[in-house]
């Protein structure tokens, strides 16, 4: 199987959907939506973000997440809920290494979005993507240690815990231990298999 690369991804960037979602490029109009998201403390505790302080943090994410297209570097999309178009987080993946057909995705949802299934609806389509388009051999997942609520969508979402990272990150004053999840091609084939379809 040839190795799918960046720039045949970036040049024509998909959008993703699921059953309530559809996941885009985010674009500039975003910001209000998006800043509802970054600017709640409870949302940004266990990632890498700051939490935003007004509009004009959130235009410079989106700038940067501009940039990670335009450098091939980040597949990044805004989740948007079909219902009424609002945008309710963001989700990516991450690391992709072509050589070793591998990368690592990663979700945010707002709070008020929380507990409704949303997020696994988000792994479920990343891992599609990853193995069906990317070509992946594995497909990586991390969260905080004390970050169950992450953990849980990735054990729903099949993915195996591989070990824990011990104070792997310094984040937000302190050292963290990072839980590293994965699934391979060959067990989501074998779950594809064993439900005759694509099991998300």
């Amino acid at each position: 199987m040839s190795a799918v690369q960046p720039y045949q991804i970036f040049q024509n960037m998909p959008q993703l959907e699921t059953g309530r979602l559809l996941l885009r490029r985010l674009v500039s109009s975003d910001v209000k939506d998006l800043f509802e998201v970054a600017s709640e403390p409870e949302v940004t505790r266990y990632i890498t973000w700051e939490t935003h302080r007004n509009l004009d943090d959130t235009r410079r994410f989106i700038q940067v997440v501009h940039d990670w297209y335009e450098r091939q570097e980040v597949l990044y999309w805004g989740v948007v809920r079909k219902s009424d178009l609002k945008l309710i987080g963001t989700c990516g993946i991450f690391e992709w290494v072509v050589r070793d057909a591998r990368a690592e995705l990663s979700y945010t949802l707002g709070q008020p979005y929380w507990g409704q299934g949303y997020a696994t609806e988000i792994a479920g389509a990343l891992i599609r993507f990853g193995f069906e388009v990317l070509q992946l051999n594995r497909l990586e997942g991390r969260c905080l240690r004390e970050n169950v609520s992450s953990a849980h969508v990735m054990e729903k979402a099949r993915l195996s815990l591989d070990g824990i990272l011990r104070q792997q990150l310094y984040l937000k004053g302190a050292y963290r231990d990072l839980k590293v999840y994965s699934l391979l091609r060959q067990e989501w084939l074998n779950l594809a298999s064993l439900n005759r379809q694509s099991p998300f």
